[in-house]
Protein backbone atom coordinates (compact mmCIF):
# COMPACT_ATOMS: atom_id res chain seq x y z
CA UNK A 1 0.00 0.00 0.00
CA UNK A 2 1.01 3.69 -1.10
CA UNK A 3 0.89 6.46 1.20
CA UNK A 4 0.23 9.74 -0.79
CA UNK A 5 2.04 12.20 0.73
CA UNK A 6 2.17 14.71 -2.74
CA UNK A 7 0.25 17.30 -2.43
CA UNK A 8 -1.28 17.43 -5.89
CA UNK A 9 -1.97 13.70 -5.69
CA UNK A 10 -3.49 14.04 -2.05
CA UNK A 11 -5.54 16.68 -3.44
CA UNK A 12 -6.96 14.56 -6.77
CA UNK A 13 -6.97 11.17 -4.08
CA UNK A 14 -9.70 13.69 -2.11
CA UNK A 15 -11.65 14.69 -5.22
CA UNK A 16 -12.07 11.04 -6.49
CA UNK A 17 -13.11 10.24 -3.20
CA UNK A 18 -15.52 13.71 -2.60
CA UNK A 19 -17.03 12.51 -5.97
CA UNK A 20 -17.87 8.74 -4.46
CA UNK A 21 -19.36 9.98 -1.21
CA UNK A 22 -21.03 13.05 -3.74
CA UNK A 23 -22.51 9.80 -5.48
CA UNK A 24 -24.13 8.18 -2.69
CA UNK A 25 -25.32 11.49 -1.44
CA UNK A 26 -22.79 11.48 1.58
CA UNK A 27 -22.18 15.04 1.21
CA UNK A 28 -21.07 15.81 4.90
CA UNK A 29 -18.10 13.38 3.95
CA UNK A 30 -17.20 14.60 0.39
CA UNK A 31 -17.29 18.15 2.50
CA UNK A 32 -14.42 17.36 4.89
CA UNK A 33 -12.00 15.99 2.20
CA UNK A 34 -12.72 18.83 -0.08
CA UNK A 35 -11.79 21.02 3.08
CA UNK A 36 -8.71 19.45 3.50
CA UNK A 37 -7.64 20.11 -0.04
CA UNK A 38 -8.23 24.05 0.01
CA UNK A 39 -6.36 23.83 3.66
CA UNK A 40 -3.60 22.45 1.65
CA UNK A 41 -4.18 25.80 -0.60
CA UNK A 42 -5.03 24.26 -3.94
CA UNK A 43 -5.71 25.64 -7.07
CA UNK A 44 -7.82 22.98 -8.33
CA UNK A 45 -11.12 24.19 -9.75
CA UNK A 46 -12.81 20.83 -9.55
CA UNK A 47 -12.29 20.93 -5.64
CA UNK A 48 -13.92 24.43 -5.80
CA UNK A 49 -16.92 23.62 -8.38
CA UNK A 50 -17.29 19.93 -5.84
CA UNK A 51 -18.22 22.25 -2.87
CA UNK A 52 -20.33 24.36 -4.75
CA UNK A 53 -22.39 21.77 -5.95
CA UNK A 54 -22.54 20.19 -2.24
CA UNK A 55 -23.46 23.73 -0.38
CA UNK A 56 -26.08 24.28 -3.34
CA UNK A 57 -27.36 20.65 -2.28
CA UNK A 58 -27.54 21.45 1.35
CA UNK A 59 -28.48 24.71 0.61
CA UNK A 60 -25.70 26.11 2.50
CA UNK A 61 -25.56 29.85 1.45
CA UNK A 62 -22.73 30.59 4.12
CA UNK A 63 -20.98 27.61 2.60
CA UNK A 64 -21.56 28.61 -0.69
CA UNK A 65 -20.11 32.11 -0.58
CA UNK A 66 -16.93 30.92 1.10
CA UNK A 67 -16.26 28.22 -1.89
CA UNK A 68 -16.78 30.99 -4.24
CA UNK A 69 -14.73 33.61 -2.02
CA UNK A 70 -11.77 30.59 -1.80
CA UNK A 71 -11.79 29.84 -5.40
CA UNK A 72 -11.76 33.48 -6.03
CA UNK A 73 -8.78 33.99 -4.35
CA UNK A 74 -7.20 30.33 -5.26
CA UNK A 75 -7.45 29.57 -8.62
CA UNK A 76 -7.40 30.97 -12.32
CA UNK A 77 -10.90 30.93 -12.72
CA UNK A 78 -11.07 34.38 -10.79
CA UNK A 79 -13.79 35.97 -12.91
CA UNK A 80 -16.07 33.09 -13.09
CA UNK A 81 -16.22 32.57 -9.69
CA UNK A 82 -16.88 36.17 -9.75
CA UNK A 83 -19.83 35.77 -11.68
CA UNK A 84 -21.08 32.83 -10.27
CA UNK A 85 -21.15 34.48 -7.04
CA UNK A 86 -22.67 38.00 -8.46
CA UNK A 87 -25.47 35.45 -9.76
CA UNK A 88 -26.13 33.73 -6.38
CA UNK A 89 -26.26 37.06 -4.87
CA UNK A 90 -28.71 38.35 -6.84
CA UNK A 91 -30.58 34.99 -6.87
CA UNK A 92 -30.94 34.93 -3.31
CA UNK A 93 -31.81 39.04 -2.80
CA UNK A 94 -35.12 38.05 -5.20
CA UNK A 95 -35.55 34.67 -2.94
CA UNK A 96 -35.68 36.62 -0.31
CA UNK A 97 -37.68 39.59 -1.76
CA UNK A 98 -40.72 37.34 -2.93
CA UNK A 99 -40.38 35.67 0.91
CA UNK A 100 -40.66 38.76 1.90
CA UNK A 101 -43.76 39.86 -0.34
CA UNK A 102 -45.31 37.02 0.43
CA UNK A 103 -45.34 37.44 4.45
CA UNK A 104 -46.28 40.98 3.71
CA UNK A 105 -49.66 39.63 1.13
CA UNK A 106 -50.61 36.89 4.00
CA UNK A 107 -50.59 39.98 6.30
CA UNK A 108 -53.05 41.80 4.57
CA UNK A 109 -55.39 38.98 3.66
CA UNK A 110 -55.75 38.92 7.57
Amino acid sequence: MTLICNSPEKIIFNELKALFFIDKNQFDIAEKLLLKNIEEKTDSILTYNLLIKIYNEKNDYKGLLMALNTGIKSTLKKDFYRKLKKQIVLSRIIKDLKCAQSVTNSHEIN
